[in-house]
């Protein structure tokens, strides 16, 4: 856990805040403390101590990692909503649609993201080796539990909303730090409970919201029936 796990899952602050200004969606105190609850969770769970062993040089390059995981973290709530309001069809369901657009993000990348390898490469940036067969497998294992997830999210964009999507998304954090504690044998510090209870406070805060506001709607919708 770092602090750029922390900024990153600020998406469901973007996600919301998009979601106001592109889907319309009211501004409800309790979605907003939903959100805000999540987010200390991820900061709590985050906190660690100093790293003494940090040069000059690793210091003065993490103000450009936070605002690029900063600008990621926008950009991730952008897509979520850009995506709900464009890509998903309205009053139509269909795992075709989700399947198309996840196969399209897996094609975008892989004719795209290889492109800086050669170069990073041959400035010694990053140099790149072909892996063995232990990471080959790790990196098929990898990719395949990606595609999962990413169908996975893409369903849960589809059928909920992007803010319900991304604060859900911050469940997998106290998951993973439960499953390092069990097959690694570490024990959890105190922020880690705290903060993954916060987590899940924030995600209860917001499927109560949500259902009542799916509750209004469709009393809404009842209502102009009956007019």
């Amino acid at each position: 856990m770092s602090k750029v796990t922390a900024i990153y899952n600020t998406s469901c602050f973007f996600a919301y805040l998009f979601s106001v200004l592109l889907l319309g969606e009211r501004v409800r105190l309790a979605k907003c403390a939903a959100v805000g609850v999540s987010i200390v969770g991820v900061v709590l769970m985050a906190l660690a101590g100093p790293d003494a062993g940090a040069t000059a040089a690793t210091r003065s390059s993490e103000l450009l990692g936070d605002a690029l995981s900063l600008a990621c973290a926008c950009g991730i709530g952008l897509y979520q909503v850009l995506y709900k309001k464009y890509a998903v069809p309205r009053d139509f369901h269909s795992l075709y649609a989700v399947n198309f657009m996840t196969s399209l993000l897996g094609l975008s990348t892989l004719a795209l993201c290889w492109l800086p390898v050669p170069a990073l490469h041959a400035a010694r940036i990053e140099r790149f080796a072909l892996p063995n067969r232990a990471q080959a497998l790790l990196i098929c294992a990898n990719a395949l539990a990606g595609v999962a997830f990413n169908a996975g999210f893409m369903i849960a964009l589809a059928l909920t909303s992007p803010l319900f999507a991304a604060v859900g998304v911050m469940l997998t954090i106290p998951v993973m730090a439960v499953v390092d504690m069990a097959m690694q044998g570490q024990l959890l510090a105190w922020n880690v409970f705290v903060g993954g209870a916060a987590i899940l406070a924030g995600f209860i805060i917001l499927t109560l919201a949500e259902y009542h506001d799916s509750v209004r709607k469709a009393q809404r919708a009842d209502d102009d029936n009956d007019d």
